[in-house]
């Protein structure tokens, strides 16, 4: 019996994790990217980037040890860079949105920047996107030019669903 609980303490603390071996497992830090692509967005439209941070083990949860403030890096064609600073989303301590308007069509690089307390330095990238043009109908009249047509076709469905449920009139009255 002696020895049973010999062995039981000495393999405790490999059971129970301290602060320093706690940190060792969690590892490195990384961003996983979420929602629409930056390439669905048209030049002057806005795109929300959403991320969530992740470490250790399936790279599921992530809470800062310290304060994070991540900022996206947008780089346009002419190697100018845009910085926007994300802020957390409000239902996750490890998810983070910014809304990134891109001005003109374009190719651009997007990174996120400041997510790791630990090595504020780190870059995770996106990758690049292809922006756009707009297009010269949409953006002209905005769908202004739709809701005659919209109407109409109300209009006549209407007339048909009235008509299919009025009354037959028989023919010897």
């Amino acid at each position: 019996m002696r020895r049973l609980t010999l062995a039981a303490l000495l393999l405790l603390p490999l059971l129970l994790p301290s602060g320093a071996a706690a940190k060792e497992t969690t590892g490195a830090v990384v961003v996983s990217w979420n929602g629409v692509s930056p390439a669905d967005t048209p030049a002057g439209g806005t795109w929300r980037a959403a991320f969530t941070l992740g470490s250790g083990p399936g790279d599921y949860y992530y809470y800062p040890e310290g304060d994070v403030h991540p900022v996206l890096v947008i780089t346009g064609q002419d190697d100018r860079a845009r910085r926007i600073a994300a802020r957390p989303d409000g239902q996750w301590g490890n998810a983070y949105v910014a809304d990134v308007r891109f001005p003109e069509a374009g190719t651009f690089r997007i990174s996120v920047t400041g997510f790791d307390a630990r090595r504020p330095e780190r870059i995770s990238s996106w990758g690049s996107a292809h922006i756009r043009a707009a297009s010269s109908a949409a953006s002209s009249d905005d769908g202004q030019t739709r809701w005659p047509w919209v109407l109409a076709v109300v209009v006549l469905l209407g007339g048909l669903l009235l008509a299919s449920l009025a009354p037959r009139r028989s023919a010897r009255a």
